[in-house]
This record gives C-alpha cells, sequence and structure tokens, in this order.
C-alpha cells in the first residue's frame, strides 16, 4: 500500500483486509479503522500508521507508529516490533490521557525513537503519568531516544507488561515574580538548582 503522494492521508480500512498473509505499507500517513486480519502487516520507513481499531497478526514497524486519532487507542493481537529506524508517536494531555498501545502479545523495542506530544490545552500538573503501550506477553528492549515537544522532561519506566512515561513540567521560579528582588532570587534559585529532575521534584513535593 501507498499513498497517492507525499502529505496525503489515507484510511485503511480492516474490513476490506481479511486472511491475508502478508500487507506491506510502502509510503504515505495511512489511518487504520476497523478490524484486520493478517498473518503480517508491515509498516515501511517512508510510512506511518495511526487510528484506532483492532489489527489480528503480527505487526512490524520501520516507520511510524501513532495509535489513535488524537487520543486514541490501537490494539493488536500478534506480536510488535519497533525497529531501530521505527518512531513511537504519542499524544499525552493535562486530564492524564495518552494515546496507547494494547498487545495481546509481545511488544519488541529495537532502540528506536519515542516521540511525546503534549495536547496544548490544560493545565499540566508538575508531574504527570501515562500508560503508552502494554502487552500480555512482555515488553522487551528499550528505545534509543526520547523527545517530547514542550518545557517537560520526559522519564519512561518498563514494568515488564506496561511502558510508561512521566512528565514533569520544567519549573522557572522566575515565574509569577513581581518585583526585581523577587526576579532576581528566582534567576539565582534557578542558575543554583539548574534542570529539576523527578527525583528532584518529587522529593521537593514530598519534604
Amino acid at each position: 500500500l501507498g499513498a497517492a503522494s507525499a502529505g496525503d492521508i489515507a484510511t485503511f480500512y480492516g474490513d476490506d483486509y481479511i486472511n491475508f498473509e502478508h500487507i506491506s505499507v510502502e509510503s504515505g500517513d495511512w489511518r487504520f479503522a476497523g478490524t484486520g486480519s493478517f498473518g503480517l502487516l508491515t509498516i515501511d520507513e517512508f510510512a506511518r500508521l495511526g487510528g484506532n481499531g483492532d489489527l489480528n497478526g503480527d505487526l512490524v514497524i520501520n516507520g511510524t507508529l501513532a495509535p489513535g486519532n488524537s487520543i486514541g487507542r490501537l490494539t493488536v493481537t500478534g506480536d510488535v516490533v519497533l525497529t531501530a529506524s521505527s518512531i513511537f508517536a504519542d499524544e499525552v494531555n493535562s486530564f492524564g490521557l495518552s494515546d496507547r498501545l494494547v498487545v495481546d502479545g509481545r511488544i519488541t523495542l529495537e532502540g528506536g525513537q519515542l516521540q511525546v506530544q503534549p495536547v496544548v490545552a490544560g493545565t499540566y500538573s508538575v508531574r504527570s503519568e501515562y500508560t503508552l503501550m502494554t502487552a500480555t506477553n512482555g515488553i522487551v528492549g528499550a528505545f534509543g531516544s526520547v523527545d517530547v515537544t514542550g518545557a517537560f522532561d520526559a522519564y519512561t519506566r518498563n514494568t515488564g507488561h506496561a511502558f510508561d512515561l512521566v512528565l514533569v513540567r520544567q519549573v522557572d521560579f522566575t515565574t509569577g515574580a513581581t518585583t526585581p528582588n523577587a526576579a532576581a532570587v528566582g534567576s539565582h534559585l534557578n542558575a543554583e538548582l539548574g534542570p529539576m529532575t523527578g527525583d528532584d521534584l518529587v522529593f521537593m513535593m514530598d519534604g
């Protein structure tokens, strides 16, 4: 499968693809819908697969996998491999919701990239937690890099059957300063403390 031209968004109706042995998506931006059944679905390096639905079969991602249409869920009954060239693109919001990949099988991470896109609407807590993927037969491996849009630090945690993301909103101690002295103190704290980590913020909130 391939979209007509770069930048196109096409719909991949799973009901149109039942009992195929192997489907390869070569290019374009595809949105999955419905239920599909196949032996193997391959997303090539220049292709992107998103959408909501149920995929019955194994999935190999060399390109981009982006579950959901905005916040949503993609379910796979089979094994999923995210190769070294892959991108797992996930949206999260200020209400604690995120896109999610739900796998009745195993997920293998081979060092690709995790891209996190916080939805702009709403006010984020200092610390927000999300579950990005689950797998009944386990999650093995790791992402090679994590890229998050906006003023956040990102931390990931693989519990064996779930892959979680912790977003920590970066703290600027000059925010809200109403006098030059307060701004100066805030700037001093920024310089002394440097980038705040998740452990720093948990310690400060617990203390």
